[in-house]
């Protein structure tokens, strides 16, 4: 009997999916050159959506100063406001705008201790043109500057302008002091930087998942990521079964087997900019057993900056295993060490083989300097309970932060979680410690056996020139 095979193209470097949990994270320290925790501060936490409070929380930092707060929301952007009292009573305060890619906030605070606040740390910025900033001055007392960009670069400068190289969001801080040491101030806030020069263009990816409440529904339920350029504001998805849906990523169910003709239409904030995306997704309730993930790190510095430890992390019993690692090199080791000629954005592929399937996983390999900030994580599945176990790139005790794919989280290196039914689940590592090391990492996770695909690939050529569009059926 023919069974349709599911062409499916899978990418990671998401800053997160969407998810409705938005997750508040921040250290509470003195103002000594040192930097004392602060226990038991009192730390108010307000989130905004649609222009109205939507709840206050207070939370307190425990014995090594750090505080947390997750909150379950009904919307996918708004404003988090974040503040505290000081030791002379002034209301120390930081918001941030969060959206469906960016449900994290992270801010630290500096309260006075031991030292006399004889000075304050603050800043404002301007985005004169995309990638640039102009950082703008604005503390009181103080001799000596010293800004961290958020990407390994610093500044002594007063009111210094510095350019990014890549798109994302970046920790700004600027710590402020007297020549004489006696005040100390710390200010933090983030950057969100995209390069709009590129106006914008509609794109999607797309993979099966369970469906919690009806594990059987197997793959008729999809996961569809947005992965248009540029800053869009609006989405609209067109399911080609009669239903659509205005969420960035949404999940949807389909009423049964076939191919579906799937559009995305982008639009931005000012409506300057639309874009329209097809293409045609094969729906099925086949099975397969093998799916292949990967993650890397820089390999030991005997390698230096451009040597990357690639580890498989497939899931099922392949048998052979063949990396392209996007400079025209190859290998067919299960866990390469590659070094590259020079830094740079690489696309790497690990295609699998086993007895009866097939899969192939893509994504996005930075080499170069900074890629020493880093983290991974492994897993083991027991029915539908994981056990998952973080790993943090520097020898600073970090935190981890879990999102499971399901809604829910946890933190801890070593956790374990039970989902409420097999599936497919999206599952995202986020570590940070004191040394500003903040490293994201993402699988997708399979529980139980009903839930897999198969995957199929290859290039189309008219004459000797490859086509870009065009629709593909495959059958067995």
């Amino acid at each position: 009997m023919k069974k349709l095979i599911l062409i499916l193209l899978l990418m990671t470097g998401f800053a997160s999916m969407a998810q409705s949990q938005l997750t508040i994270m921040g250290s509470v320290m003195d103002n000594s050159p040192i930097g004392q925790p602060i226990a038991n501060q009192e730390i108010t936490i307000d989130v905004y959506t649609g222009g109205a409070l939507f709840v206050s929380n207070v939370v307190y930092s425990d014995s090594v100063g750090y505080y947390a707060d997750f909150i379950q929301l009904n919307t996918n952007q708004g404003q988090v406001i974040i503040s505290t009292q000081d030791c002379d009573s002034t209301i120390l305060s930081y918001s941030q705008t969060f959206f469906w890619d960016s449900l994290f906030v992270y801010h630290d605070f500096v309260i006075c201790g031991n030292f006399p606040p004889g000075c304050v740390a603050d800043f404002r910025y301007e985005i004169p043109e995309p990638l640039t900033v102009n950082f703008i001055n604005l503390s009181q007392g103080g001799e000596s500057y010293f800004w961290d960009f958020g990407d390994g670069h610093h500044s002594n400068e007063e009111n210094p302008v510095h350019t990014y190289q890549h798109e994302g969001d970046y920790n700004i801080c600027l710590t402020l002091m007297s020549n004489d040491s006696s005040c100390y101030s710390k200010y933090c806030q983030t950057v969100t930087l995209s390069d709009d020069t590129l106006g914008c263009q509609a794109n999607y990816t797309y993979f099966p998942v369970g469906d919690s409440n009806n594990p059987n529904s197997g793959s008729l339920t999809v996961q569809f990521l947005d992965m248009s350029l540029g800053n869009p504001a609006l989405w609209f998805w067109q399911f080609g079964d009669g239903t659509g849906s205005s969420d960035p990523n949404p999940i949807h169910t389909f009423g049964s087997p076939g191919i579906y003709q799937v559009c995305l239409t982008i639009q931005s904030g000012d409506s300057v900019c639309t874009s329209t995306y097809c293409q045609d997704v094969i729906v099925h309730n086949d099975s397969a057993t093998c799916v292949a993930q990967f993650t890397h790190h820089p390999a030991d510095p005997a390698h230096g900056d451009l040597s990357i430890q690639f580890v498989d992390l497939s899931y099922g019993n392949p048998a052979h295993w063949l990396w392209d690692f996007g400079d025209g090199h190859s290998s067919t080791e299960q866990n390469p060490v590659h070094t590259y000629a020079s830094e740079g954005d690489y696309y790497v592929c690990l295609t699998i083989n086993g007895p009866d399937c097939q899969s192939v996983w893509c994504e996005n390999v930075w080499v170069g300097a900074g890629t020493d900030c880093y983290n991974y994580f492994t897993y083991q599945v027991v029915d539908n309970t994981v056990v998952f176990s973080g790993f943090h790139s520097t020898n600073v005790p970090a935190s981890y932060v879990w999102e499971f794919g399901d809604g829910t989280s946890a933190m801890g290196q070593e956790v374990t979680h039970s989902y409420s039914g097999p599936g497919m689940y999206y599952v995202s590592l986020t570590t940070f410690d004191d040394n500003l090391c903040r490293a994201f990492s993402s699988q997708l996770v399979v529980v139980g056996d009903t839930i897999a695909y198969n995957q199929v690939y290859g290039q189309v050529f008219e004459g000797d020139f490859p086509l870009e569009q065009g629709v593909v059926m495959i059958f067995s």
